[in-house]
């Protein structure tokens, strides 16, 4: 796919289409055109992909199409002429559609002509095939349309017949050149020709043609009244006409038969209309109501608890996201209040009454963070963002689609390599720090990954006020699916001198396993959150994410960057309002960067510049393949490097496994941080970020960051009072 046009709400009105807009039909209408229309149509529909104020089209293909004005001349007639004849088309096929025995027809015939209504389509071409730009008020009309004779040539014969007693298009030019020659004779009706003159001689325009095609009319009905009863009649002259023209005769014909029905329909479209109207002043907001009463709803409406679900994620809600290219949970949102002056359980009630129908429901709340998720029904994802911020205006909102996370995907190599299994605490000279601190037991490290197994001899012993999001209690498990949570806690903390297996970065600092997966080894966003949220409240200094989003294959650099920059802003707004909460309790994330190769900051998780985050390096701390990478890369020590390929560490079961992937780089990071706060506790997150920054080498691909030394950082965070 490519995007070929876009246009902001601030510029054109959309087309309506009942409750909704026209442009949210796109998937219905293409399917239709490609089941009962010809290949030149199957195409021809621009895709609407809406953002925040503004809509991108793009085509199917990979073409490059432009306006039609800016082709030359002559193939921009050209163009035109195929447009006008593919309408023309159209309207034969919504004729016969609107008489046809299908309960449906006469709608899709209602729909397909506003989707090619001429005033509703901007043209593009590549001076070949024809895309449009639809649903959307552009008034282009006067500039598409040309006369029939133009375009006719180009009619394909093959579409359904008119009805036997409609004369031909041609035979109704024809008519009335034949005979308007006879009793007008001065007006040259060749409107082509007649553009094309630019002196000052004066011209009949269309409107006073059509007057003198009338009287020549009017006159000739006069000639047929005072002719005898015997004499043959001469067929009466009938304006020429296009399809759309035909449509509204239709219209008119069908206005005169039926017009007690339109009538009984606009009366009806009024009562419904006044009902509205009559339910919205009726609505009183929560601020005005007696807190009582307040207080009754809320609690009729919320879950039992904060941060309990009513019931776990379906896979069959999941589906993949077209624009940010995650997999998301497709009924629910996320709504956070942005203003603290506003109250959460006004909002909450507020919203309940807004959306009163039982197929919205709030599903889950954290009234910590301001938070709800928000249930609605499938077919309204659309719109629904939208919706919500129109009708609870009063408020100022941050709404975001609920991702699903996974832990960030590992490369494990089936061949032991012979290289030392030390080298990434040789390459960091973690072993030089530890002649400094090995870590201080008054540290603690919170890793929220999918899973741990706490009887690992190296972990034993070592674990502080363990919590499973999930399950909401300090239930923790493992497993052979599961297992990367336990290699992420062995790199940080697994015990030292006890003459097994590895040796862990602040092997003096306890862990605090955080399993926020469920049997399925994939979590939500909102588990996490509730993670992150834990981790704080219980006194965690460190906090290590080594999970994100994962995105679909073959993202081209252009996506990537306009997924980095325009998806997820009220999303990335939240987290950032999350980190700074962490921040104001002296707790220091540190997240992977990812695995694919990607732009880091697609995640909007990744954007904010109060988290650490972590890219990936091989032996030679060369970027690692996999590792994904900073587009822009701040001095302030937020983006780093540590070792990510083949790192040696614990697994469920007593067993120890070589895994590789930026997961394995950030707990490298974390341990590190760990270490400099044993060294000097006081040390605050600005100065954690400006140290590493300081001491870590520089003399690495600058799209990864500088790479950690862990003595350097040590010695320099002792020092910083």
């Amino acid at each position: 796919m490519k995007k070929q046009y876009s246009l902001s709400f601030d510029q054109y009105a959309p087309v309506s289409k009942g409750n909704g807009y026209l442009f949210t039909q796109y998937e219905p209408i293409t399917s239709f055109l490609k089941k009962n229309f010809k290949e030149k149509f199957h195409q021809i529909l621009l895709k609407p992909i809406k953002l925040n104020n503004s809509i991108d089209f793009w085509s199917e293909d990979n073409g490059d199409f432009q306006e039609i004005d800016q082709l030359a001349p002559e193939k921009r007639l050209i163009v035109l002429q195929n447009y006008n004849a593919l309408l023309y088309e159209v309207e034969l096929r919504c004729k016969a559609l609107a008489n046809g025995p299908g309960q449906d027809d006469f709608t899709w015939a209602s729909m397909l002509r506003k989707v090619f209504d001429m005033d509703s389509n901007i043209i593009l071409s590549d001076g070949k095939e024809i895309r449009l730009v639809w649903g959307w008020s552009f008034l282009n009309k006067a500039s598409y349309q040309i006369p029939f004779a133009d375009f006719s040539h180009l009619i394909e014969t093959n579409e359904e017949p008119q009805a036997a007693e409609e004369p031909q298009e041609s035979e109704i030019n024809e008519s009335i050149e034949s005979q308007t020659s006879e009793i007008i004779p001065t007006v040259d009706t060749n409107l082509s020709e007649q553009q094309s003159i630019e002196d000052d001689e004066a011209l009949a325009t269309e409107q006073e043609i059509e007057e003198l095609q009338e009287e020549a009319t009017q006159k000739e009905t006069n000639q047929l009244e005072e002719q005898p009863q015997d004499a043959p009649k001469r067929p009466i002259p009938r304006p020429s006409s296009n399809g759309f023209t035909q449509f509204l005769d239709a219209c008119e014909r069908f206005g005169k038969k039926f017009w007690w029905l339109i009538l009984m329909f606009i009366l009806l479209l009024l009562l419904l209309f006044l009902l509205r109207l009559c339910s919205t002043a009726v609505m009183t907001y929560a601020a005005d109501m007696d807190p009582i009463e307040v207080e009754k709803i809320y609690n009729e409406i919320m879950p039992k608890k904060p941060r309990a679900r009513k019931e776990p994620i379906k896979e069959e809600d999941l589906i993949n996201d077209d624009q940010t290219k995650v997999r998301i949970v497709g009924n629910v949102v996320n709504i956070a209040l942005k203003k603290k002056s506003d109250n959460f359980r006004n909002f909450a009630v507020d919203l309940k009454q807004a959306f009163a129908d039982e197929n919205y429901e709030i599903v889950y709340f954290d009234d910590q963070t301001r938070r709800l998720q928000f249930q609605f029904p499938e077919n309204k994802r659309l719109e629904i963002k939208n919706e919500i911020k129109t009708k609870m205006n009063r408020y100022k909102l941050l709404i975001w689609d609920e991702s699903i996370f996974e832990a960030s995907r590992t490369f494990n190599d089936p061949f032991l390599n012979e290289r030392d299994k030390n080298w990434p605490i040789t390459l960091t000279k973690t072993d030089k720090a530890w002649e400094s601190t090995i870590g201080d037991t008054s540290v603690i490290v919170a890793v929220i990954d999918d899973g741990f197994d706490l009887n690992h001899p190296e972990l034993k012993g070592k674990i502080y006020k363990p919590y499973n999001v999930v399950s909401d209690n300090k239930t923790i498990t493992s497993g052979p699916d599961r297992k990367h949570g336990t290699h992420v806690a062995g790199i940080i903390g697994a015990r030292s001198n006890n003459g097994k297996g590895i040796c862990g970065i602040a092997p003096g600092c306890l862990l605090m396993p955080i399993q926020a997966a469920g049997q399925e080894g994939t979590f939500s966003m909102t588990d996490v959150i509730d993670g992150v949220l834990y981790a704080i409240k219980n006194n965690a200094d460190v906090i290590n994410m080594s999970l994100g989003k994962v995105f679909a294959d073959g993202i081209s650099s252009e996506l990537q960057e306009e997924i980095a920059t325009k998806y997820g802003k009220d999303e990335a707004a939240f987290w950032n309002e999350l980190f700074q909460m962490a921040e104001e309790n002296n707790v220091t994330i540190v997240i992977a960067a990812g695995n694919q190769d990607l732009r880091v900051g697609m995640d909007p998780m990744q954007r904010s510049q109060k988290v650490i985050k972590v890219a990936a390096t091989d032996f030679e701390m060369k970027k690692a393949s996999f590792s994904n990478f900073f587009k822009r890369n701040p001095s302030n020590g937020s983006c780093v490097s540590a070792p990510g390929v083949n790192i040696l560490s614990t697994v469920p079961s007593n067993q120890y496994e070589l895994m590789s992937g930026t997961s394995m780089a950030s707990p490298i990071v974390a341990g590190i941080v760990a270490l400099m706060k044993s060294a000097n506790p006081r040390l605050t997150n600005k100065q954690i970020f400006q140290i590493l920054q300081e001491t870590s080498l520089k003399n690495v691909d600058r799209k990864i960051g500088a790479f950690v030394q862990s003595n350097l950082a040590v010695k320099k965070a002792r020092s910083a009072f």
